[in-house]
C-alpha cells in the first residue's frame, strides 16, 4: 500500500518546467489571440476611415465619470451613441464634439479618426505578434534544454 501512494505521489507532483511550459503556452495563446483581434479591428478600421465622414454632435450625459453619451443628426435621422470618455479633455453636457461616422453605416461612429483607431490597432497588432514570436522562441529553447 505504501509503494502505491509513493509512486501517485510520484507521477502526480508537477514540476516547476511543467509550470513554465504550461505559462508560456497560455502567453503564446493569449498573445496569438490579441494578434487577431489586432488584425480584424485594424482592418475593419481601416475600411472605414477611407470613406469616413464628420459631423457636430452634441454631448447628452456623461454617466459614472467614464461613459460619454452623444447625439447627431444625419438626414433627419437622430443617432445616439455611447462611448468610453477620452482621456485629457473636458466634456460638459451641451458641449459640441466632432463625430467621425461610416456613411454606408452612421452607427458606425467614433469620436477619434478611424486612421488614427487602424494605426493604434495595427501598432498593437505588430507588439503582440513580436511578442508571440518571442515566447514561441523561449518555448522552444526552454523544451530543448535538458534540465
Amino acid at each position: 500500500m505504501f509503494d502505491d501512494i509513493e509512486i501517485q505521489r510520484r507521477y502526480t507532483r508537477i514540476s516547476n518546467r511543467d509550470i513554465v511550459v504550461c505559462f508560456l503556452s497560455l502567453a503564446l495563446v493569449v498573445l496569438f489571440l490579441f494578434s487577431c483581434f489586432g488584425w480584424y479591428f485594424s482592418t475593419k478600421f481601416a475600411s472605414v476611415a477611407s470613406r469616413e465622414r464628420m459631423i457636430s454632435a452634441t454631448i447628452t450625459s456623461i454617466s459614472h465619470g467614464s461613459m460619454l453619451a452623444y447625439q447627431f443628426s444625419i438626414d433627419g435621422i437622430v443617432y445616439t451613441a455611447r462611448v468610453g470618455q477620452m482621456r485629457g479633455r473636458e466634456y460638459m453636457i451641451g458641449r459640441e464634439v466632432t463625430v467621425y461616422y461610416d456613411p454606408n453605416d452612421p452607427t458606425t461612429n467614433n469620436l477619434r479618426e478611424y486612421r488614427s483607431l487602424s494605426e493604434h490597432d495595427h501598432r498593437m497588432m505588430i507588439l503582440c505578434i513580436c511578442l508571440s514570436l518571442g515566447t514561441a522562441f523561449a518555448l522552444v529553447v526552454f523544451l530543448t534544454t535538458k534540465g
